[in-house]
């Protein structure tokens, strides 16, 4: 018992000196030092959340987009209709066949405007992380079903993902980090204010590097790369 109390109280007095030896680093600092230190702090708790959110991105939703992918692909076959796939708001690819031939075209544009253009069942939809940034949504929802004809796969950001925190530009937390034909009772929040208060500090940061570096993640890069996930 004797041996046990000393061993205790050991580490005890190891703890107290290794504090007291930091405080003594700190305070012998001088203020140069210090706003060093500090800064290097801040970076480390600052990147927290986009290298979490890059491992999300090389792992889970990289097993995600290729499912949906795979069923977007299958639901094409089965209905004899081209595939239009979103890779964000402004640009992707559409996938049709010609001449017995598959072929693949890549666009920019709005996926708003481009939706509000096309004519009822007139393709498989395939979209990815795009309803997070559109104002009006609901109306949105409403043209991509009438385009697709129902067949409408959708792929969103996890609604607790640590992207939540940094992008600044999400306007729609959606509830479900996807949906797929049958299943598209689709329901979104809005950010909280105290997310939008952490968000300011990344809209200032991305000032400094770029927000597409992080924010840009799409299921097909280009024509290229289309099978790339099969």
């Amino acid at each position: 018992m004797i041996e046990s109390y000393y061993i205790i109280n050991n580490d005890n007095i190891i703890r107290d000196l290794s504090t007291l030896f930091s405080c003594h680093i700190i305070y012998n600092m001088n203020t140069t030092e210090k706003i060093i230190l500090i800064i290097f702090y801040l970076i480390i708790v600052i990147s927290i959340p986009l290298f979490l959110d890059i491992l999300l991105r090389i792992t889970v939703r990289k097993r995600r987009k290729y499912i949906m992918k795979h069923l977007a692909e299958k639901k094409t076959t089965e209905k004899n209709k081209a595939l239009l796939i979103f890779n964000n708001r402004y640009s992707g690819i559409v996938v049709y066949s010609n001449d017995d031939s598959e072929k693949a075209e890549e666009f920019t544009g709005d996926a708003v405007e481009i939706a509000n253009n096309m004519a009822d069942n007139s393709c498989v939809i395939l979209i990815s992380e795009t309803l997070e940034y559109v104002e009006e949504l609901e109306q949105f929802i409403q043209q991509l079903n009438r385009v697709s004809g129902g067949d409408l796969f959708i792929v969103n950001i996890e609604k607790k993902s640590p992207r939540m925190l940094w992008d600044y530009k999400i306007i729609n937390i959606m509830d479900k980090s996807y949906y797929t034909p049958g299943n598209l009772m689709i329901k979104w929040s809005k950010p909280s204010n105290l997310q939008n208060k952490i968000r300011n500090i990344y809209k200032f940061i991305f000032k400094l590097i770029p927000y597409n570096l992080f924010a840009d993640d799409p299921i097909v890069k280009n024509i290229d790369t289309l099978n790339s996930l099969k």
